[in-house]
């Protein structure tokens, strides 16, 4: 992916040294020294030297122009913690852990909704985030985190068998499509032997669909499964 910088090196991001990116779609991202990352496990045999490799999602943020609702479910029904806000940004961490991996929910004020996402699907449109993986536990988290959301009148999809696990997935009240998948799964280990992730090309067979994991009380994580291939070569040493 090509990468064309936009901001300038050393911006601070809640305390965190940082800088702002986009791809040539437009695609905001950033780069963020995290304090504690060098515990996580990074790509070893990659372009950029394992030191100063990148270690993993330290945080997503959604774009809101109504973000009362969003808070409610991500709070209330998903067991995110608020931990601070800051000008239109509310921050939300994952309950139990320290590592400071995080949602940021932005109010927007004064801009243009985007158009309505499917339940399932792909809308065509270059620069866009298809969705926010989340994760729970196991299967029997993943049942009751759709019962009680259900219960409380959100509409998700049936569970999705996706081969490495299974998910589940729902449009929140502002709009962004947010999965739950389950951590307890053999992940890519079903296609080969872990001493041997990352050095073949693995595909779905026809049929699987790809698309994007907690316990049984909040998610706790961002979505384990699909990085387990890239930490693979680390790991078999």
């Amino acid at each position: 992916m090509s990468i064309a910088w936009t901001a300038t090196i050393g911006r601070k991001n809640s305390g965190s040294r940082c800088f702002d990116s986009a791809n040539r779609d437009g695609q905001r991202l950033k780069l963020v020294a995290a304090v504690g990352c060098e515990t996580r496990a990074a790509w070893s045999d990659g372009l950029v030297a394992e030191p100063c490799a990148p270690r993993g999602i330290q945080g997503v943020r959604l774009g809101i122009a109504d973000p009362d609702a969003s808070l409610e479910l991500l709070v209330g029904h998903l067991g995110l913690v608020e931990h601070a806000t800051a000008g239109a940004v509310t921050r939300l961490t994952f309950r139990g852990r320290t590592d400071g991996r995080h949602v940021d929910v932005e109010h927007l004020t004064n801009v243009t909704r985007a158009p309505a996402l499917p339940l399932e699907g792909v809308l065509p449109m270059a620069g866009t985030t298809n969705h926010v993986a989340l994760g729970t536990e196991n299967e029997e988290t993943q049942i009751a985190f759709k019962q009680r959301l259900e219960g409380a009148g959100y509409v998700l999809t049936p569970v999705r068998d996706r081969k490495y696990f299974k998910s589940i997935y729902m449009i929140e009240p502002g709009g962004v499509r947010v999965e739950v998948a389950t951590d307890e799964c053999a992940g890519f280990a079903v296609d080969e032997s872990i001493q041997d992730l990352g050095h073949t090309l693995k595909l779905p067979a026809p049929g699987w669909s790809i698309s994007g994991p907690g316990t049984s009380g909040s998610c706790r994580r961002f979505s384990r499964c699909l990085r387990r291939r890239a930490v693979g070569r680390r790991t078999s040493r």
